[in-house]
């Protein structure tokens, strides 16, 4: 990770092992403990807004199958 300077960079990345756990590596440039922090508190806050429009949006146009009576 090669940065100009002046410029700050944050490269995260995010490892599922497959096994119910996480790994999540943080390289950074420029950017102090609490920037970090509160640039994964935003994220945090993002991708649960996004699931949870995301689980709204399946239920609401969710595939219901013609009932066939016998």
């Amino acid at each position: 990770m090669e940065a100009k300077k002046g410029t700050k960079m944050l490269q995260i990345n995010v490892i599922d092992s497959g096994q119910g756990k996480l790994a999540i590596n943080i390289r950074r440039h420029g950017f102090t403990d609490p920037e970090v922090i509160g640039i994964l508190e935003m994220a945090k806050t993002q991708v649960q807004r996004n699931i949870k429009t995301n689980m709204e949006q399946n239920s609401r146009f969710k595939f219901r199958p013609d009932k066939k009576d016998d």
